[in-house]
C-alpha cells in the first residue's frame, strides 16, 4: 500500500493516458485531413473569382493556384458543359470535395477509433 491507498491506480492512469494519446493521434489526423481540404476548398473558391478580374490568371499566383486546381476541374469538364457560356463545374467540385472529405473521415475514424 502506497500512499494511503489499497488498490494499485497505475492500471487506470495507464488505461486512460493510452486512450487519450489514441483520440490525440485521431483527431491530430482528422484535424490535418480537414485542412488539407479547406485548403483545397478555397483554392478552387480563389480559382472561379480570378474569372472575374482581367489578367488575374495570368499572374504567377493565378498560375500556380491554376496547376493546382485544374486537374481536379478537368474531371469535370468532360462530363458537364458549360450552359450559356457559364461553368457551374467548380460548384459542382466543391460539393464532391465535400463528399469525398466526409467519407475520407468517416473511412479514418472506423479505422483508428
Amino acid at each position: 500500500m502506497k500512499g494511503g491507498c489499497d488498490f494499485e491506480l497505475q492500471p487506470l492512469f495507464d488505461l486512460f493516458f493510452k486512450e487519450r494519446s489514441d483520440n490525440l493521434s485521431l483527431v491530430v489526423i482528422l484535424s490535418f485531413v480537414n485542412n488539407i481540404f479547406r485548403i483545397y476548398s478555397l483554392l478552387l473558391v480563389a480559382y472561379a473569382l480570378m474569372s472575374w478580374l482581367p489578367g488575374a490568371r495570368d499572374s504567377q499566383l493565378g498560375q500556380l493556384i491554376q496547376k493546382l486546381v485544374r486537374p481536379y476541374l478537368d474531371i469535370f469538364d468532360r462530363f458537364i458543359p458549360s450552359i450559356g457560356g457559364i461553368s457551374f463545374n467548380v460548384i459542382i467540385a466543391l460539393f464532391v470535395l465535400n463528399f469525398i472529405q466526409r467519407g475520407l473521415i468517416y473511412i479514418i475514424i472506423n479505422l483508428l477509433a
